[in-house]
């Protein structure tokens, strides 16, 4: 079904095909480019299709009307004009990245740092290459049970912790251990800049992605390190309209950096939107998957979202086939589910405790 990227000009970029697989589901198989959809837009498609379906099939309530995503793009439009908003947040930006340096912390260890440093014979560099290999990709998929997933969401509900700061500590607890402790932690965190109902429903692709740094001590405590982590995100919810691309590249210029050069080895998303919902009635059987189009931009990207079926979380890790292997992959979920289990059943231990019983 990918035999090549879309035309960008006055052509479809989206394929839709409906589809009878082999256990007897009827399905819709969509290849789209991200530039117009994101995992919300294809949830929000998934449910309007199956909310229909529904309403002829079986006389449920029709679809509820969604918003229009031109409007949205044109208050986009007006915020880029050198708005007030704009330049507060490019201000804002701009003093995080003169604050101090990040560091580079490698989902393997120090080596890919220390290499750079040799290379460059600046025993004192924090950013590394984290790239340079072929676009050639693949997902790795594993799934966590619904009742490991419901211990960790009434943990969050439990401790006034979202979902997605959970996720982030615990991944950046365990690129901590591999680099030797270090506290200062970086990693691309997307925003789906959704707050408002019409933008929730408008569909389109609205993701925007900014560095969440934190730092984070061996004798803080695991809940600690949440709480320092959802003001990061805060901080970023607030001033996420800014293109990232222009943060990336201001940062780059300002720390001399050569072209490549990052301080973050992987990017999260979260994926809180579930086709089970009270949109969609609950007595429809319905499963989704999500394959690889055989390239990525980023070496490392994962992705957590709930499946239709039973609400338990999926973690999904595309990759370079280059940089990384299956067998890579699926020792990182080890640990991190370790992790995450770890400081939800502890959360007043401290991170190196965390980090010594894992």
């Amino acid at each position: 079904m990918v035999n090549g990227p879309f035309e960008r000009f006055d052509s479809p970029m989206n394929k839709v095909v409906m589809i009878s697989m082999p256990d007897g589901f009827k399905g819709i198989y969509l290849l789209v480019d991200h530039m117009t959809m994101d995992a919300q837009s294809i949830v929000l498609f998934f449910k309007d299709v199956i909310t229909i379906y529904c309403h002829k099939m079986y006389g449920y309530d029709y679809s509820k009307l969604l918003a229009s995503y031109i409007e949205q793009l044109e208050k986009d439009l007006k915020y880029e004009a050198n708005s007030k908003a704009l330049n507060r947040d490019r201000a804002y930006w701009k003093e995080v990245i003169e604050s101090s340096k990040p560091i580079y912390t490698d989902i393997q260890g120090k080596p890919r740092l220390q290499e750079q440093r040799e290379e460059t014979s600046n025993p004192n560099q924090c950013a590394a290459m984290n790239d340079g290999v072929s676009n050639v990709a693949d997902i790795a998929q594993f799934h966590l049970e619904p009742e490991p997933s419901d211990v960790l969401a009434k943990f969050c509900a439990d401790n006034n912790v979202s979902m997605v700061c959970l996720l982030l500590m615990a991944i950046r607890t365990y690129l901590q251990k591999v680099n030797d402790n270090q506290p200062d932690v970086s990693i691309q965190s997307t925003c789906a800049r959704r707050a408002t109902l019409n933008e929730k429903k408008c569909g389109g692709s609205r993701i925007h992605f900014f560095p969440c740094r934190t730092i984070v001590n061996l004798d803080n405590t695991f809940i600690e390190g949440c709480k320092i982590i959802q003001e990061s995100q805060n901080n970023m919810f607030r001033h996420a309209n800014l293109n990232p691309i222009e943060y990336m590249t201001m940062r780059g210029q300002y720390y001399k950096n050569a072209p490549g050069q990052t301080y973050e080895p992987l990017s999260l998303t979260y994926q809180p939107l579930s086709m089970r919902s009270s949109d969609v009635p609950q007595e429809i059987n319905y499963k989704s998957n999500w394959y690889s189009n055989g390239v990525a931009a980023q070496p490392l990207y994962l992705t957590v979202m709930h499946r239709s079926l039973d609400n338990g979380l999926d973690f999904c890790f595309e990759y370079k086939k280059g940089k990384y292997t299956y067998e890579d992959l699926q020792s990182i979920y080890y640990f991190i589910t370790r992790i995450l289990f770890e400081g939800v059943k502890n959360p007043n231990a401290t991170v190196g405790e965390v980090i010594s019983n894992t």
